[in-house]
C-alpha cells in the first residue's frame, strides 16, 4: 500500500505541471511526465470539448478529442 500511494503522489506531482497555463483555468493536454513541462499540441492551441467543459473557460473545438466530452458524460452518469 505504501509503495501505492508513493507513486501515485509521484504521478500527481509530474502532472500537476499541467495547470502551469497562463490563467490557471483549462489545464494544457500535453504532458512530458519526465520532464515535468507542459504545452498545447502541436496542432492547435486551443482546448477540446473535453478540456474546457472539465473545467471552465476555454476555446472549445469540436473536431478531434471532442467525443471524449460525450464519453466522460456517460462515465460520470455511471459513477453517480
Amino acid at each position: 500500500e505504501a509503495t501505492l500511494l508513493i507513486r501515485a503522489a509521484d504521478l500527481g506531482d509530474r502532472l500537476i505541471h499541467c495547470f502551469d497555463t497562463p490563467q490557471h483555468l483549462v489545464p494544457f493536454s500535453d504532458v512530458n511526465l519526465q520532464t515535468r513541462s507542459a504545452k498545447t499540441p502541436n496542432w492547435s492551441p486551443d482546448s477540446s470539448l473535453s478540456e474546457a467543459t472539465t473545467f471552465s473557460k476555454g476555446t472549445i473545438t469540436l473536431g478531434a478529442r471532442g467525443d471524449s466530452y460525450y464519453e466522460y458524460l456517460l462515465k460520470q452518469y455511471l459513477q453517480t
